[in-house]
C-alpha cells in the first residue's frame, strides 16, 4: 500500500548559488559520506547535487514533513549507479520516520534537463490507513476547497457542498 507520494523540482542555478554562498557547510548538511564521494567524482557537480536536493525534499514530503522537522537531509541517501538507476535509503531520523509511518520501501525516480532537477518519491509499507489518516485527508480536502473557494472569489466556504461546510464545523 502507498504511504506517501512526494515530488519536488529545484533549479539547478539555486542549489549551485547555495553551494557557492555555504561551501561545504552546505555539503555536509545535504549529503552523507559516501553521497559525497560521488558528487566528488560527478561530471556535473550542481545537477548532481540538485538530483540529491530534489529527492531528498521529495522523500521528506512523501513522509508527511518538511525541512528542519526531526529529519537530517544527510539521513535520506540517494544512491545512483548509471544513469536510470536510483535507490533511496535511509538510516538515523529518516530510517525512525519511515518506520513510524510503516514504510518497508522507497522508491524514486530522478530527471534533470541540466537547468532544473526533479525527484518522485513513493513510500510503500504494509500498514492498512487508520481513522486519524482518513480525519487527516478530511482535513486537507476541506483547506484545498477552502483554498479553491477563496481563489475563486467566494466568500469562505459560501458556494461549497453543504457536506463540505459540516466538516468544517
Amino acid at each position: 500500500m502507498i504511504l506517501g507520494i512526494g515530488t519536488d523540482v529545484v533549479g539547478v542555478a539555486r542549489i549551485a548559488a547555495s553551494l557557492a554562498r555555504h561551501g561545504d557547510t552546505f555539503l555536509d548538511r545535504v549529503l552523507c559520506a559516501d553521497e559525497r564521494s560521488q558528487w566528488n567524482a560527478s561530471a556535473s557537480p550542481a545537477v548532481q547535487l540538485a538530483l540529491h536536493w530534489a529527492a531528498k525534499e521529495a522523500a521528506l514530503k512523501a513522509m508527511g514533513i518538511g525541512l528542519f522537522q526531526g529529519v537530517r537531509l544527510d539521513d535520506i541517501i540517494l544512491h545512483r549507479s548509471g544513469q536510470c538507476n536510483a535507490k533511496l535509503l535511509f538510516q538515523g531520523t529518516a530510517l525512525a520516520r519511515s518506520r513510524q509511518l510503516g514504510a518497508d520501501q522507497a522508491l524514486v525516480s530522478v530527471s534533470s534537463d541540466g537547468v532544473r532537477a526533479t525527484a518522485l518519491v513513493i513510500l510503500h509499507g504494509n500498514r492498512q490507513p487508520s481513522v486519524v489518516s482518513c480525519k487527516q485527508l478530511e482535513l486537507f480536502s476541506l483547506c484545498f476547497a477552502h483554498s479553491w473557494a477563496r481563489a475563486a472569489g467566494l466568500d469562505g466556504l459560501q458556494g461549497l457542498p453543504a457536506t463540505t461546510q459540516l466538516l468544517h464545523d
